[in-house]
């Protein structure tokens, strides 16, 4: 019980494995286990009661784990750390089921879970969804401010121009000069000019009407729509989540805008898009009656098991890598 020690992360000569499973570990994991670049084979913390987001100095292990990677049944929150991506010399299991991620996968992650042989990511977590609801206690939304831009003030001018007439002289006949009277010019006084004012409108609040859907609906901006089966949403009233929940791990559901799953029967498991329940099959076992899982190198289960499979004898091993 208690924390895992950060002082793990000092073994940087351990060459194999590291199992810390099926105990009741708790707090976050140590970010410090990711100076264990030597591991060649194997990283185990699953199955005890991790909180916190998942540290992704892990990704450094890039050079290290070729087999299993297992971090499921824990309590960890937030984004998958798009470093995990990095662990691209895996070709074993990697899984991560039953613990409160959210948000989308990032596609790193998606790409190397894709070249695995034994995949289990997806299973009771909440991807799709952002992570201030799915884990509000956790995760705060923040509204996004719009800045309000008001009209400068600008002054308005009127100028009107002066004009000066031209004193042109008039020659008679004669030739000699004649008096005329000199047009004297017209002096139009020029007025100042005048600064209009600018009225700054005045920001009045729009009114947007209140949506309620019924519960097992969302609203998609038009309408409510009902949830597909396998998935659930208890929310009836704004905000409403970005996509409906799945189901958790041993519950399922028939029907479309449901509010809540129907738990399977006692000894089958939900099936991963949670619209029937199954046995398990030989080669797994089932995890608390949560999940199918492949028996682990050296372990065999000729039928379905529970909570862990049979252990070779002295002697012998298993011909797969998992599901023997």
């Amino acid at each position: 019980t208690g924390a895992l020690p950060s002082q793990l992360g000092q073994l940087t000569k351990l060459k194999s494995w590291l199992g810390c499973y099926n105990n009741l570990f708790n707090g976050t994991i140590p970010s410090q286990l990711g100076l264990l670049t030597t591991l060649s084979s194997s990283l185990y913390l699953h199955s005890n009661a991790f909180s916190g987001v998942f540290p992704s100095q892990l990704g450094q292990l890039s050079s290290a784990l070729v087999s299993y990677f297992y971090f499921y049944s824990n309590k960890l929150s937030g984004s998958v750390p798009s470093e995990l991506g990095q662990l691209t010399t895996m070709t074993g299991s990697f899984y991560g089921f039953s613990n409160r991620f959210c948000d989308d996968l990032p596609s790193e992650v998606s790409y190397l879970v894709s070249t695995l042989s034994g995949v289990n990511i997806e299973t009771g977590n909440m991807f799709g969804t952002i992570c201030c609801v799915a884990n509000p206690d956790t995760f705060t939304c923040t509204p996004t401010k719009t800045p309000t831009n008001y009209p400068t003030l600008l002054p308005s001018y009127s100028l009107s121009p002066t004009h000066v007439p031209t004193l042109t002289p008039s020659l008679n006949p004669s030739g000699l000069p004649s008096a005329l009277p000199s047009p004297l010019p017209s002096s139009t006084p020029t007025l100042p000019p005048t600064i209009l004012p600018t009225i700054i409108p005045t920001s009045l609040p729009t009114m947007v009407p209140t949506v309620n859907c019924e519960a097992g609906y969302l609203f998609d901006g038009l309408e409510c729509v009902a949830c597909a089966i396998g998935k659930y949403s208890n929310v009836s009233k704004p905000p409403f989540p970005q996509n409906c929940s799945l189901c958790a791990a041993g519950q399922y559901n028939t029907q479309a805008g449901v509010s809540e799953c129907i738990e399977c029967q006692e000894g089958k498991l939900s099936s991963s898009d949670r619209t029937y329940c199954k046995d398990c099959e030989a080669g797994e076992y089932s995890y608390e009656n949560l999940e199918c899982v492949e028996c682990e190198y050296g372990r065999y289960a000729p039928q379905a098991l529970e909570n862990s499979c049979l252990e070779c004898g002295a002697g012998f091993k298993t011909n797969n890598n998992t599901g023997a």
